[in-house]
């Protein structure tokens, strides 16, 4: 019989995180392309610089400065809705939570326990994500 590893598992939790954390961060960035003025493009072509140049060094700069609160946002769902990997039996903190409510029948104490994790990591990720945008402030 073949061995039981956890591998799989984990390789599938991490590609469905990435895919999913992928998509959503593209579009935040391709919001963020669109939201630059168009007469900042203009002049940077009337200017004479190349297609390469302007989206190097003028268009991806301001995208990414407008991107960071949403992008923070998307790190912030990806945090919690790590929980569902719990359904595909691979134990993060809601599977472990889960666990430990088997062996000791005291749920209440737990999830909470659970939810203040949960909120320090999402206040962690918020905070910082303040203080990035604050600093790129121009």
């Amino acid at each position: 019989a073949l061995p039981q590893t956890r591998e799989p598992v984990l390789l599938g939790a991490a590609m469905l995180g990435a895919v999913a954390g992928g998509a959503y961060a593209s579009d935040v960035i391709r919001a963020g392309i669109l939201a630059i003025d168009p007469g900042i493009i203009e002049a940077a072509e009337v200017s004479g610089l190349s297609r390469r140049v302007t989206f190097t060094k003028i268009v991806l700069p301001i995208a990414l400065r407008t991107s960071i609160r949403p992008l923070g946002s998307v790190l912030i769902n990806l945090i919690l809705t790590s929980s569902i990997l719990s359904t595909i039996t691979l134990n993060e903190l809601t599977g472990s939570a889960q666990i430990v409510v088997s062996q000791t029948y005291r749920p209440f104490e737990v999830y909470v326990v659970l939810l203040v994790a949960y909120a320090a990591l999402t206040y962690l990720v918020s905070a910082s994500r303040c203080f990035t945008a604050a600093s790129t402030v121009t």
